[in-house]
C-alpha cells in the first residue's frame, strides 16, 4: 500500500519566495524545535543501549556533536601519516563523495580510489543508505575498516562490517545535531558535544530509537511512491529497492549532468534540499518518515517542470496558466496505487 498523492493548487505550489516550504534531507523541520524540548521534560535519561539497538558487536561507542566529527575521531585513532592513503569505497563506485567526507580525510591523510602500497584504511561509504561492498581480496589484507553509515542507520547489514562505525543522527531522526563513532577499542579522543548536549541527545535519542522500525517502514514506502508516480514518465529510481534496504534519499536516474544542474537550482529554489549525483548518472532529494503526501506531490510536480525545462523563476500571477501543462506529462493522479510492496505498512 502506498501514500496516496494530494494535489495542490498552482498559487501554492509556485508560491512567494518567503511563503515556500523547507523540504529538508533531514526528518527536522521548524516544527520540531517547540515539540523537541517539550520530550526534554518527559523522556527517558537513561544511557542508550547501542549495543542492542545496533547489533554491530561493537564494545565503545562515543557520542559526539556530528557524523563528520565522528569520522574525524576515527581517523585520529588510526595514527595515519601525511602521505598515507584512505581507500573509499562507495555503494555506485562514482565520483561522487561528499566533501565533508573527503575533506575529514584530507586534515590526516590522502585519499584514493584505487588500492595501492600506501593504502592503510578502507573507508566505506553506504550512499543513501544502499550498502556498499567490501571485495574478499581487500578484507583478506587485514586494513582497518571505517564504514560510513551517516546516512545508513538501520539499513540491511551496514554498521556490521567496520572496525569503526561513523552515525550521523539529523539524518535519521528529526534533531539538529548528533553523531556517534562505534568502535571494538576504547577511543582515546575527545568530543565537543557539551555535557547539556550530550544529555539533551540522549533524550532524544531515548524518545525516537524505539520507533526505528516504523521510520524505516515509512521511508520505504515514500521510496515506492515516488518510484510509481515517475515510472509513468520513464524515470527509474537509480538503485533498486532491495529487502531490508532503509533508503535516506531517493535517487532517480537522471544522466545529463548539466541538465540536472538546471533542477538543482529550480528545487531549491522552491525549498527543496537536493542535489545533483555528480558521475553517478542519478539526482537526489528527500526521503524520510516525515514526508507526507502533499510533500511528495510538491517534490515530484518541481523535478518534473525542472526536468521538462522549465526555468527556476516563479509564475507572476498572470503566467500561471502557461505553467499548467499537459496533463499527460506534469499532473499527477490521484487514485490509491496498490503495487507489490515486501513489508506490510499501515497508513501514515
Amino acid at each position: 500500500m502506498l501514500l496516496r498523492t494530494i494535489k495542490l493548487p498552482e498559487e501554492a505550489l509556485f508560491a512567494l519566495p518567503q511563503l515556500r516550504p523547507n523540504i529538508r534531507l533531514s526528518p527536522f523541520d521548524s516544527s520540531r524545535v517547540e515539540y523537541n524540548a517539550a520530550v526534554l521534560q518527559r523522556s527517558s535519561r537513561a544511557p542508550v543501549p547501542w549495543r542492542e539497538v545496533l547489533g554491530g558487536g561493537h564494545r565503545y561507542f562515543t557520542m559526539t556533536r556530528s557524523g563528520r566529527e565522528a569520522l574525524a575521531i576515527a581517523l585520529t585513532e588510526l595514527r595515519l601519516s601525511p602521505l598515507d592513503e584512505v581507500l573509499i569505497i562507495t555503494t555506485s563506485g562514482s565520483p561522487y563523495i561528499s566533501r565533508c567526507v573527503t575533506d575529514e580525510v584530507e586534515r590526516v591523510c590522502r585519499w584514493t580510489r584505487v588500492f595501492g602500497n600506501a593504502c592503510k584504511a578502507i573507508l566505506v561509504i553506504h550512499d543513501f543508505g544502499f550498502p556498499a561492498s567490501v571485495p574478499a581480496s581487500l578484507r583478506e589484507k587485514g586494513l582497518p575498516i571505517i564504514e560510513d553509515c551517516a546516512y545508513a542507520l538501520g539499513s540491511g547489514r551496514c554498521g556490521t562490517l567496520g572496525d569503526y562505525v561513523v552515525y550521523s543522527f539529523p539524518k535519521a531522526f528529526p534533531v539538529q545535531y548528533g553523531g556517534l563513532l562505534c568502535a571494538h577499542t576504547r577511543v582515546r579522543a575527545t568530543t565537543s558535544l557539551s555535557r547539556k548536549g550530550r544529555a539533551a541527545l540522549v533524550q532524544w535519542l531515548n524518545h525516537y530509537l524505539p520507533d526505528r522500525r516504523s521510520n524505516a517502514l515509512r521511508r520505504r514506502r515514500c521510496f515506492t511512491t515516488y518510484s510509481t508516480i515517475l515510472a509513468k514518465y520513464d524515470y527509474e529510481p537509480l538503485f533498486p529497492l532491495v529487502h531490508g534496504v532503509v533508503p535516506h534519499a531517493f535517487l532517480v536516474r537522471f544522466k545529463n549532468e548539466k541538465k540536472a544542474a538546471d533542477v538543482r537550482a529550480h528545487m531549491n529554489a522552491f525549498g527543496i534540499e537536493s542535489s545533483v549525483y555528480y558521475g553517478g548518472g542519478g539526482y537526489y532529494f528527500p526521503n524520510h518518515q516525515n514526508l507526507g503526501p502533499a510533500q511528495i506531490h510538491y517534490i515530484v510536480r518541481h523535478f518534473l517542470q525542472a526536468a521538462e525545462g522549465v526555468t527556476s523563476k516563479a509564475p507572476r500571477e498572470p503566467e500561471l496558466k502557461r505553467y499548467r501543462r499537459a496533463k499527460a506529462l506534469l499532473e499527477l493522479e490521484d487514485p490509491h496505487i496498490d503495487v507489490p510492496f515486501d513489508t506490510r505498512c499501515t497508513e501514515v
